[in-house]
């Protein structure tokens, strides 16, 4: 009897499993046939997954960036501003310059959810996000990011809206991180994308998503939305990062992350969190 599988309508799968030339992608409906959709869902659906509502989390956990003097933070969820009754209220301030806080959650193979099965090749990281009037123009800069770990391999796909520097006091530059633990290979640090957003505008919820692929051991930067528009990077330093082989001491692992930096003359603010989902695929 085939397992009836209600958890994805739209299914990306890989032609290797099927005969067929090139990437399909299937709208499964009523006129397919419940019993095709099932057999297809039941033989894709360990390729296509997707985790929800990742911001309730009570309580991520926090940390400095090393080599950056600590800030003063806090976190907690908040029935508002929200749009579904509850959002992650993140904020950081402070009297040192360039301070910042970070915060994960870590998934691993026994937590729940737990960590991807097999190498993430496809992901789409996506939230909404409301900063406060009177603080808009706060921030140094506000990040996020995926970070998992495979088989001793490291795969980072962080994002930088960057307030200070980006050459216009409406915008936000927008780099990527090329992560690198050791002392060979890539440099490790922020590299520009080409890509100016207009920022947040305060007491408004805007939503973001960011698309990336990997092949091989390349990260692809593909895309970032916002409100609905689409960027994609048209500097080749900031569209491709390398994964970095770290060997048997990076164990297996899924995280998801948002930082808070200050800028030079550091003035408090506080970001609201809602509807936070990662949908991936799985090599």
């Amino acid at each position: 009897m085939l397992s009836p599988c209600s958890d994805f309508d739209f299914c990306f799968f890989s032609p290797a499993d099927h005969g067929l030339s090139g990437l399909r992608f299937f709208l499964l409906s009523a006129a397919v046939g419940e019993r095709l959709a099932g057999c297809i869902r039941h033989r894709l659906v360990h390729k296509h997954r997707r985790h929800e509502s990742l911001e309730p989390v009570p309580e991520w956990v926090r940390r400095h960036r090393r080599n950056r003097t600590a800030a003063q933070s806090n976190q907690a969820l908040v029935n508002s501003p929200s749009e579904d009754g509850a959002a992650h209220w993140f904020s950081v301030g402070g009297i040192y310059p360039y301070a910042n806080s970070y915060w994960y959650v870590e998934r691993t193979t026994t937590t729940s959810p737990p960590m991807p099965p097999a190498l993430v090749t496809q992901q789409s990281y996506s939230f909404d996000l409301w900063i406060p009037s009177g603080e808009d123009n706060n921030p140094q800069a506000i990040e996020w990011e995926t970070h998992q770990q495979f088989q001793g391999w490291i795969y980072n796909t962080g994002w930088q809206a960057l307030y200070a520097g980006s050459g216009d006091p409406t915008k936000m530059l927008m780099r990527t991180f090329q992560w690198n633990p050791t002392e060979s290979g890539p440099a490790k640090g922020w590299y520009a994308t080409g890509i100016l957003i207009p920022r947040f505008s305060p007491d408004a919820w805007h939503h973001v998503q960011t698309d990336e692929h990997v092949s091989g051991t390349t990260i692809f930067f593909d895309d970032i939305i916002v409100d609905g528009k689409k960027y994609v990077p048209s500097n080749s330093s900031g569209s491709t990062h390398q994964a970095i082989q770290g060997g048997p001491k990076y164990g297996d692992k899924f995280n998801n992350a948002i930082q808070l930096d200050l800028d030079n003359v550091p003035m408090p603010f506080d970001i609201y969190i809602d509807n936070m989902r990662i949908a991936y695929s799985t090599q």
